[in-house]
């Protein structure tokens, strides 16, 4: 393990800085005279300091008035730090890594009491996450997308943690890999797992793919991820989901479409009518296929004749322009009926099928 570094929003600031732990003892206050001065009404002048014990590093609190937390639990005494714990003075909330760089700020100030709410802008399970990633201690559930007859005719790989002690969902795992700035080789592992669990299950039907925002951000990454996948399965049916709000850029969404055409990808615009309905993009750079969000789908039932009007104008748009249309997250059979008569090619939700893992058999 390389120098342990606090890591933080220090100052207010919206930028994480980074403060390197040495010379040890290393102490936290607002006076000074500390190795980091946090300028917070919280931070007693003297508040904590980190030393070596046995060639280990602990934290101790230092009879601070609104004390020291690790992990979120109340210091009492001195404790042992690993890379990856979360420390709370008071409520300035800090992180420990091993890394290379650092940065620092001083001010000063005077304490008053208070009672801390320990922030959480850097999520516990950063030790853990880490082992997760060298392990690739991931899976993926498969949700079946399926004709109005109900008949499948696809998959939507949906990606899951195996780590025992993080959450399987990928929503918060997300949230730690965003806060490591590991947000795109998470996603490209989740993406990779999924499609060598459809080969080897022998799938034979398209797989959608999800992609992570940032990842809209480095188009030419996310192209050298997908040629790799089509090399090593050149048979396996795809289609790549794009959120409709990143089909901003349409010179570089026709470059996007191109190239997936090369590699016989499938292009999907998802959660379409979240925001604003892109119809320019949809005309200029026509998916294959248009997935309808939740929102727009959810009691549509129950909908007004004018919402209702709505949704078919949409579907009627896509359908001459030769784009499928998916409606999402289907609940009840009360809005698959509904979706049928409004005329959708495709259907996904609970009612059809939860996410799960493949059959082994």
């Amino acid at each position: 393990m390389g120098s342990l570094f606090l890591e933080g929003y220090f100052e207010n600031s919206r930028s994480l800085q980074r403060v390197r732990l040495e010379p040890l003892p290393f102490t936290v206050g607002r006076t000074s005279q500390a190795s980091l001065m946090l300028d917070s009404s919280g931070i007693s002048r003297n508040h904590a300091r980190f030393f070596h014990k046995d060639e280990n590093l602990f934290v101790e609190d230092a009879g601070s008035t609104n004390g020291t937390y690790l992990n979120r639990h109340l210091l009492h005494g001195p404790a042992q730090i690993q890379d990856g714990d979360i420390v709370h003075f008071a409520e300035v909330e800090c992180r420990v890594v091993a890394i290379e760089d650092a940065r620092q700020g001083d001010s000063a100030g005077r304490t008053r009491a208070i009672a801390p709410v320990l922030s959480s802008s850097l999520p516990l399970g950063t030790r853990e996450y880490q082992q997760l990633l060298q392990q690739r201690m991931v899976t993926a559930h498969f949700q079946p997308i399926v004709r109005p007859d109900g008949e499948l005719f696809a998959y939507e790989i949906l990606g899951r943690g195996t780590h025992p002690d993080l959450p399987d969902a990928p929503l918060p795992l997300f949230e730690i890999a965003e806060s490591l700035n590991l947000e795109v080789p998470f996603s490209e592992m989740l993406r990779e797992n999924g499609l060598m669990l459809a080969q080897s299950h022998g799938i034979d039907v398209p797989c959608f793919l999800n992609i992570h925002p940032a990842e809209v951000t480095d188009i030419p990454r996310l192209l050298r991820t997908l040629q790799d996948f089509r090399e090593r399965m050149p048979d396996l049916a795809a289609v790549l989901e794009i959120h409709e709000g990143s089909v901003t850029d349409l010179k570089q969404m026709r470059e996007v479409r191109r190239q997936l055409d090369v590699l016989n990808i499938g292009l999907a615009y998802d959660d379409f009518g979240a925001g604003q309905a892109r119809l320019l993009e949809i005309a200029e750079v026509p998916p294959d296929y248009v997935k309808f969000d939740m929102a727009l789908i959810r009691d549509i039932d129950k909908a007004s004749d004018a919402r209702q009007s709505i949704v078919t104008m949409l579907v009627k748009f896509c359908q001459e322009s030769e784009i499928m249309t998916l409606a999402e997250g289907v609940s009840r059979s009360e809005e698959a009926a509904a979706c049928r008569q409004l005329g959708f090619d495709l259907y996904q939700g609970f009612h059809f099928g939860r996410p799960a893992p493949l059959d082994d058999d």
